[in-house]
């Protein structure tokens, strides 16, 4: 396993050893084995505890969580992967492209990943876990399944690579998968486009006045990870806030929690000199989009909101949110968007909310998870079983 760079990637000397169209059976020990030494790697570095987002990672890998994963899947021992796969990461999300390896290891892949060309501490820490790990020599069989490359998009030899690996995962927002929509594939070639989705909490304000402090501030540190974490750019991040409650509770509610937020935030949030302004700007479209005023309400500056039905449009980022006040769940229902992919919820019963998703004939929601939980991603990703997408079952009869 290693890292090209740009140049490195473009004269191509990994294809002198990487497996390129080789595949292997879903779900292998050894695969399991790399995995979890991984985990083991990760959460006992100093390191993780600076990453949060790191750390849930190496959770992710235990063996113990995987083996649940594949003891999902029927008739595991007749299905292989698909080949070589190619993977481009999300520019904006660190940690991203290590799940999507994942994904492609485990359904019995060689794959080729795409980093973002941003550098980011918790990427760099993961990648030299990886690379550590992959080249012990009980796991050189793994390392030659996996490399790693930055490039410009318009690489020629990505573009090759598009046009000749076995399948295609692609991570970003909608001109990005649009981009590699349209470039020419293998007719057999696998697709597993993540395009842009969009996010909601939904929080019941009579729970949140009820919380100690301790909870209070426990409560606020799970919406920042969701959110702050990787500056809402995650799908799965809240844009939106949707509050249980009549007007008394939700002005008593929401005064707390957006300080309790603000809080964290001021302790744990380092850049917010440069993504301040990108947050100012952000709403500044708004405004000129609306082509009237909107109205803002702010416990400071880190933490942005407004009950302006126009502020509920893309991008909300870097501490904007959009509020609704509703007095039931089931009213909740209207406001949740066509693209919605992740509702967060906090003090509200889950099969009450899967009922009232389920009652909406537009909304496309794929998860329903505590506050705190919004960037846990598993292998059934947005409506997606990646196991099964990336590999193929082999029929006896």
């Amino acid at each position: 396993m290693r890292l090209f760079n740009a140049i490195e990637f473009e004269a191509q000397p990994w294809k002198s050893w990487f497996e390129f169209g080789n595949s292997y059976p879903v779900g292998e020990n050894s695969i399991i084995e790399f995995l979890n030494q991984v985990s083991s790697r990760v959460l006992s570095s100093p390191e993780a505890r600076q990453f949060p987002d790191a750390a849930t990672f190496g959770f992710f890998c235990r063996e113990t969580n995987i083996r649940r994963y594949l003891s999902e899947l029927s008739e595991l021992k007749h299905m292989r992967g698909i080949g070589t796969v190619l993977h481009i990461a999300p520019g904006n999300i660190p940690i991203n492209f290590a799940y999507s390896l994942v994904m492609g290891l485990l359904s019995g892949n060689s794959n080729i990943l795409r980093l973002p060309t941003k550098n980011f501490d918790q990427a760099t820490f993961l990648i030299r876990v990886l690379t550590d790990v992959a080249n012990e020599p009980q796991h050189l069989e793994v390392s030659r399944r996996i490399l790693l490359f930055r490039s410009d998009r318009d690489s020629k030899a990505l573009l090759e690579l598009v046009g000749s690996s076995d399948g295609l995962v692609v991570w970003g927002g909608d001109a990005t998968v649009e981009h590699f929509q349209m470039l020419p594939r293998k007719a057999m070639s696998r697709d597993v486009m993540f395009p842009s989705r969009v996010s909601t909490a939904i929080l019941s304000a009579s729970a949140i006045e009820g919380l100690s402090p301790e909870e209070l501030d426990k409560l606020a540190l799970g919406f920042y990870h969701d959110t702050y974490l990787v500056d809402q750019n995650a799908c799965s991040s809240p844009s939106q806030v949707v509050w249980i409650g009549d007007e008394k509770s939700y002005i008593s509610a929401s005064s707390i929690f957006w300080k309790s937020v603000a809080h964290q935030v001021k302790s744990r949030y380092s850049t917010w000199s440069t993504t301040g302004i990108e947050k100012l700007l952000d709403v500044f479209r708004k405004v000129e989009e609306a082509g009237r005023s909107i109205k803002l309400e702010s416990n400071s500056a880190i933490v942005t909101r407004s009950r302006d039905m126009h502020f509920r449009n893309e991008p909300l980022r870097f501490g904007a949110f959009a509020e609704v006040v509703v007095s039931n769940i089931q009213e909740s229902g209207p406001f949740l968007r066509s693209n919605e992919q992740t509702v967060t919820y906090f003090g509200l019963d889950k099969q009450r909310l899967f009922e009232c998703v389920s009652s909406l004939g537009r909304s496309n929601v794929e998860r329903i998870v505590p506050v705190g939980k919004a960037l846990d991603i598993g292998l059934n990703w947005d409506g997606k079983d990646t196991l099964v997408l990336l590999s193929r079952r082999i029929e006896l009869s």
